[in-house]
């Protein structure tokens, strides 16, 4: 047996079988990455992998993107500290979510060959939209990809008995060498083969947590029991049966932190060989993640800021170029962020603080400039602004406890209601003051004025509708969301 002696109170025994099992996926992480190095050959191929890849190999990429810190690490620390509500997140808040994304705001992205939401929002609005979103994604891309380098660097630590620190140096030097080799295409074909790991390695897990908790009727009875009813309504699953395998987690002192229930439960329930593969889902998942992050960090950094307003009209090489120091950069700026996520027991409360921050203006914003055309000029950039502003002024007051709420999950959910609501305020009385932009120029930009991708011209069975696809995702999902409810 190979024992890693972390330096936290996680601990993960591995067998040889499972050393190699890691190392084979390692292996071919870098392979593939450098079987793709030779067809970078433009800024195009570097970003946005040419815009050639198949539908399902970007379509299963996006998902095992969506399958990072947040998602394992993240979901089931919030599982086993606020209960079962924490559901709603991604069961009805992110599923209906993504189907409005791929049946409604794709179209704008071909049709208008958009690279970036930055750029869109330059088309929409104008161009101090446009440097305040670049600004603020960059600064939120680097900030949730150190949330995937210190949950890479989590496992790395349990696995190796090395410093924390020096964990997240080795997990940022990883992913940096193959977003390096082959860009935005190995990132993507990375996490097609990471999806399928994670599943291999996740879904195991979650079957033993539940029989080992005595299934999902004995989980259930169990935590209502010990932490009331709201506590196990309306789901359950592995983030809330680590509260009864593993007794005492989050209590501080020497117990394991809500961030360590995932891995403690594999350490704990799973035997040689599935153990190497759980673990090696959780690491691609974390890579996964973070390459997401990277990868839109280089491109709206090179894009959006460099190209637009420090260096513009250079020779297409050159942006290449760019792109990977900013890669690099990006990287090195990871690694400090993931010192800061690592000063939260759950991290998932500090990716809803950072989404209050940046994602909810830059969404109120969007969805306006998208279906209102009235929205003026300069309402994008006061959107996002007097957005930001406000959810950041919630935190800090809530930090200096002038306000009071329940727990850090309560003050993220408000903070993001008064964003919202204060950008949305804003950008209508800007409009109201500005003149509208022309017909002719919102164009393409705006819903009902969409340009058709010949993708979309074209004519396709009824079943690969993307309305069909996505109201049957919505209706299984609301189906097993009743279901399961109904247990």
């Amino acid at each position: 047996m190979v024992h890693a002696a972390a330096t936290s109170n996680l601990n993960l025994n591995l067998s040889p079988i499972d050393v190699v099992l890691i190392v084979i996926y390692f292996s071919f992480v870098l392979g593939i990455g450098f079987a793709l190095k030779r067809g970078v050959k433009s800024s195009l191929d570097f970003f946005l992998a040419g815009r050639s890849l198949p539908a399902w190999v970007t379509g299963i990429g996006f998902i095992s993107a969506n399958i990072g810190a947040v998602e394992l690490l993240g979901q089931s620390a919030s599982g086993a500290q606020y209960g079962a509500a924490m559901v709603h997140y991604f069961w009805i808040g992110a599923i209906p979510a993504m189907v409005f994304l791929g049946i409604v705001m794709m179209p704008f992205y071909y049709g208008s060959k958009v690279r970036s939401v930055p750029e869109y929002l330059r088309l929409r609005f104008d161009p101090k939209a446009h440097l305040i979103n670049a600004v603020t994604f960059v600064l939120g891309s680097i900030l949730i990809a150190g949330v995937n380098l210190y949950a890479l660097a989590i496992v790395l630590e349990a696995l190796l008995g090395i410093p924390l620190l020096l964990a997240i140096v080795l997990s940022a030097t990883f992913v940096l060498s193959y977003i390096l080799l082959g860009g935005l295409t190995s990132a993507i074909y990375n996490e097609v083969m990471q999806f399928f790991v994670i599943m291999i390695g996740m879904v195991p897990l979650t079957i033993i947590a539940l029989k080992e908790s005595g299934g999902l009727g004995r989980l259930f009875h169990t935590l209502e029991a010990e932490h009331g009813t709201a506590f196990i309504h309306p789901w359950a699953g592995t983030g809330m049966a680590a509260l009864v395998l593993l007794p005492g987690i989050g209590s501080g002192g020497d117990n394991l932190e809500y961030n360590q229930a995932i891995p403690a439960l594999m350490a704990k329930y799973l035997p040689q060989g599935v153990l190497g593969v759980a673990v090696t889902g959780l690491l691609a998942a974390f890579m996964a993640g973070m390459a997401a992050n990277v990868s839109s960090f280089n491109a709206v950094f090179t894009y959006d800021l460099w190209q637009d307003y420090l260096r513009p009209g250079r020779p297409d090489r050159y942006y290449l170029t760019v792109g990977r120091w900013a890669t690099v950069g990006g990287v090195g700026l990871a690694v400090a962020t993931a010192l800061i996520a690592s000063s939260f027991s759950n991290i998932s409360n500090y990716l809803q603080t950072l989404f209050s921050f940046f994602n909810v203006p830059l969404f109120c914003a969007f969805i306006i400039g998208m279906f209102w055309p009235r929205a003026s000029r300069s309402a994008g950039f006061w959107g996002i602004l007097t957005g930001t502003l406000t959810a950041v002024t919630v935190y800090a007051l809530y930090k200096q406890d002038v306000l009071t709420f329940r727990s850090d999950l309560q003050e993220t959910m408000w903070g993001s209601i008064s964003a919202f609501a204060v950008g949305a305020v804003s950008m209508v009385i800007v409009s109201l003051i500005e003149h509208p932009k022309t017909t002719e120029e919102l164009h393409g930009l705006v819903y009902g004025m969409e340009i058709k991708d010949r993708s979309e011209v074209a004519k396709h069975p009824w079943y690969r509708s993307p309305v069909v696809l996505g109201l049957g995702v919505l209706g299984l999902n609301a189906a097993l969301y009743v279901a399961v409810y109904a247990v």
